[in-house]
C-alpha cells in the first residue's frame, strides 16, 4: 500500500515540474478555431437578416395585391372600375399619382389591368362575360442588394345573372 502511494506522489510531483503551460502553437490553433467559429456565426446572421427582409417584402406585396385584389372582386360587375381600357396598365398606384397611399409610402408600386375575355364561337369572338383581373406589385428588396422585385395575382370576375 504504502508502495502504490508514493508512486502516485512521484507521478503527482513529475507533472508539476513539466508543467510550462501552453505552447505558441497550442495558443495559435485555439485562437484559429474560436475565429473560424465566429466568422461561419457572423455569416449565418448576415444571410438569415437578408432573408428576413426578403421575406418580408414579399410579405407585404402579397398584402397589398390582396387588398388591391379583393377591392376589385368585390364591385359590381357594370363599374366603372372594372372597365377595359385601351392601354395595359388600367389602373396604377405609384409615387406620381397617390403619393400618400400607404403602399406607395412603403416603397411599392401596384398595377392593375382588366381584360375582358373572349371566346372562339364558331368564326367570330363572342364575349365570355367574364373579366380578368391582374394586379402586379412592384418592389427594390433591399435585402436581395436592391433587386427589383415582383408579385402578381390573376382572378376571372365572372358576371352573375
Amino acid at each position: 500500500m504504502e508502495n502504490l502511494r508514493e508512486k502516485i506522489l512521484m507521478r503527482i510531483r513529475n507533472i508539476k515540474n513539466n508543467d510550462k503551460g501552453f505552447s505558441l502553437i497550442e495558443v495559435v490553433l485555439a485562437v484559429s478555431v474560436l475565429a473560424i467559429g465566429i466568422l461561419a456565426v457572423s455569416v449565418l446572421q448576415t444571410s438569415s437578416v437578408r432573408m428576413n427582409s426578403n421575406a418580408r417584402g414579399i410579405t407585404e406585396a402579397s398584402t397589398y395585391a390582396s387588398d388591391e385584389m379583393e377591392y376589385r372582386m368585390a364591385l359590381n360587375y357594370q363599374s366603372a372600375y372594372l372597365q377595359d381600357r385601351t392601354d395595359e396598365v388600367d389602373y396604377v398606384i405609384n409615387s406620381t399619382c397617390c403619393p400618400n397611399h400607404p403602399a406607395v409610402r412603403a416603397g411599392y408600386a401596384i398595377n392593375t389591368s382588366i381584360d375582358d375575355l373572349e371566346i372562339l364561337n364558331g368564326a367570330y369572338l363572342q364575349t365570355a362575360n367574364m373579366k380578368r383581373i391582374t394586379v402586379n406589385v412592384n418592389w427594390l428588396n433591399f435585402g436581395s442588394f436592391g433587386a427589383n422585385k415582383s408579385l402578381t395575382l390573376e382572378s376571372i370576375k365572372p358576371r352573375l345573372r
